[in-house]
């Protein structure tokens, strides 16, 4: 399990390193970039008082998302969800 979530997590930091540093003009994307940053530092926390900082995070992000994409396409959500997980998942290690 340990070993899917660095996998996961270095996947999605070489995602990132290939914007390096670019803002997306579409709203979802940008979304999701912002939320997998926060996925990946919430993941790498060694205590709960970080775990909770970034969950906090996360769930502002989540509901900026309702505002700033109201009708997200299938595979939004289903991108969306699978984070969501990962998320949520990291949280419960404190």
């Amino acid at each position: 399990m340990r070993l899917k979530i660095f996998a996961m997590m270095m996947m999605t930091a070489l995602l990132m390193l290939a914007g390096c540093g670019k803002k997306s003009s579409d709203p979802a994307k940008q979304l999701m970039a912002d939320y997998a940053a926060i996925k990946d530092k919430l993941c790498a926390c060694t205590d709960k008082e970080c775990t909770t900082k970034l969950k906090d995070e996360a769930d502002a992000l989540e509901r900026a998302a309702k505002d700033k994409v109201p009708n997200p396409s299938a595979d939004q959500k289903n991108e969306f969800g699978a984070l969501e997980s990962q998320v949520n998942e990291c949280a419960r290690r404190f």
